[in-house]
């Protein structure tokens, strides 16, 4: 397990340029159960609490005060304790508890498990970048190509 969070931490960067959507995603391999990973999600915010420069009590006031609504110390607990089954930490929490903890873990295996990968900021924008350039390339190369096509027709009228 140890080893699937380190990879999941490092996380193979992958982003789809469909505005957020993935491009396909394979239904017929995804195996039943296989998306409910329920234990790995509690490993992992466990980890982020300990690997935190804050208590879980800061982490707690500090996910209140971004979310707007109380989280307390034992909610917290309850959301990383493989005993506490019916308490598990909502997506909409995943953001404030990403910030607080400054650990993207639980993002990353989100992403992960649909075939993506979280990028942080600076990554997407590079990515996105290379993206425009590349563009860029491809509109100045057929920009020539029509131009060539043009005075051939024209040399041609002639």
């Amino acid at each position: 397990m140890k080893k699937l969070l380190d990879h999941i931490r490092q996380g193979s960067l992958f982003l789809s340029h469909n505005r957020g959507k993935l491009a396909s995603i394979n239904k017929t391999t995804i195996l039943p159960g296989s998306l409910n990973f329920d234990c790995q999600i509690r490993e992992i915010v466990s980890e982020g609490l300990k690997n935190s420069p804050l208590s879980r009590h800061q982490v707690a006031a500090e996910m209140s005060a971004l979310l707007g609504k109380e989280v307390a110390k034992s909610t917290l607990d309850a959301f990383s304790a493989e005993s506490r089954g019916n308490h598990r930490l909502p997506a909409c929490y995943v953001p404030a508890f990403s910030v607080v903890t400054g650990d993207m873990t639980v993002l990353s295996a989100l992403c992960a498990a649909v075939g993506g990968a979280f990028l942080p900021e600076a990554k997407s924008l590079s990515l996105e970048l290379d993206r425009i350039r590349g563009e860029r390339r491809e509109l100045k190369e057929r920009e020539q190509l029509i131009r060539q096509l043009l005075a051939a027709l024209e040399k041609d009228k002639r």
